[in-house]
C-alpha cells in the first residue's frame, strides 16, 4: 500500500464489509463511489481516504440505517436526510447518498434541493470490483448532470 496508512485503510476496509453484510441483512443495495470505488476497481489502496462513500435506493436506507446503528454505528448530522445519511464508526465516516427513480426510470437525486435531478444513467454501471476479500459494486460516474427540463 506504499505511503498509505495501512491501519486506517484496514479499519475503513472493515468497514465496508460491515457495510455491505448489513445491506445483505436489510435488503438493500450499495455502490461504492469516490476514492473507494477506484480503489475497489482497480484492485488496490492508492491513497488514504477521508471516508466511504455509498450510493444506495432511498426505500431501503431506513433499514439499513437502522441496522448500521444495531452495529455501533453514530448517525452524524449532515445533508438532509432525505438527500444523503451519514455515520460515524470508531472515528470514521461512512456517507450513503440517496437515490431514487423518477416516473420515467431514471436515477434521480432522492431528496433534498436537488430531488429528481438526474444522475447520469450509467452511474451504477460502474461493475464489481474487489479488494481485500471483498467485493463490492462500484459506481462509475463522477456526479449529477444538470436537469435539461424543468
Amino acid at each position: 500500500m506504499g505511503d498509505v496508512d495501512e491501519r486506517r485503510a484496514g479499519r475503513q476496509l472493515d468497514l465496508i464489509g460491515e457495510a455491505l453484510g448489513a445491506a445483505g441483512r436489510t435488503g438493500a443495495e450499495l455502490w461504492l463511489r469516490g476514492g473507494w470505488a477506484v480503489d475497489f476497481t482497480l484492485g488496490r489502496v492508492t491513497r488514504d481516504h477521508g471516508d466511504i462513500d455509498w450510493f444506495t435506493w432511498a426505500e431501503g436506507a431506513e433499514a439499513l440505517a437502522r441496522e448500521l446503528i444495531r452495529l455501533g454505528y453514530t448517525e452524524v448530522a449532515g445533508p438532509p436526510a432525505e438527500l444523503q445519511r451519514d455515520f460515524a464508526k470508531d472515528g470514521l465516516e461512512s456517507s450513503f447518498t440517496l437515490i431514487d427513480r423518477d416516473h420515467l426510470g431514471r436515477i434521480v437525486v432522492a431528496g433534498g434541493p436537488w430531488a429528481g435531478t438526474p444522475w447520469p444513467q450509467d452511474l451504477l454501471d460502474g461493475g464489481p470490483g474487489g479488494l481485500g476479500g471483498l467485493s463490492s459494486p462500484a459506481a462509475g460516474a463522477k456526479g449529477p448532470t444538470p436537469a435539461s427540463s424543468a
